[in-house]
């Protein structure tokens, strides 16, 4: 017992004990950058502690923003960079979709996604801007679907 008691004495007054003086209240901002689908992608100051949902409302979001992979409730760290994806969302044949599927894109109807298809029967869609041969679709309603519809 002498013993364990003379090594324990001897690892107090021999072994440099280091203690590390933690700052809970460092207020140094850090600096993140975020890309990708984002209304405002670049690099913001942000405080330590900050996390990717406060992030997030700085950068703004659009709907299709893919966040599925995003912890949000993660805290952001000096140099992090995130990047924020766009949902890809599944493309409509306009040579094949049927009049249900035709009528999920938007601004078209009942009536258009008939003319659309009686378009396609007379003779098939060659490119996109066919499309605007229909009547009811012109060069702005063509804009709004051009990157939800395929041939």
């Amino acid at each position: 017992m002498k013993k364990l008691l003379l090594l324990f004495f001897f690892l107090i007054l021999c072994v440099p004990i280091r203690f590390q003086v933690l700052d809970l209240h460092d207020t140094k901002p850090i600096h993140v950058e975020i890309k990708g689908h984002v209304q405002s992608p670049g690099i913001y100051t942000m405080q330590k502690g900050d996390t990717i949902e406060s992030l997030l409302e700085l950068a703004g979001l659009y709907e299709d923003s893919d966040l599925r992979s995003i912890n949000q409730t993660q805290i952001l760290h000096e140099q992090d960079v995130i990047v924020i994806l766009q949902i890809q969302l599944k493309l409509i044949s306009i040579n094949s979709a049927s009049i249900e599927e035709l009528m999920t894109l938007p601004g078209i109807g009942e009536m258009t996604a008939l003319r659309i298809i009686e378009y396609r029967q007379m003779q098939s869609f060659q490119s996109l801007e066919d499309l605007m041969n229909v009547k009811g679709i012109g060069q702005k309603k063509f804009d709004a679907l051009k990157g939800l519809i395929c041939l």
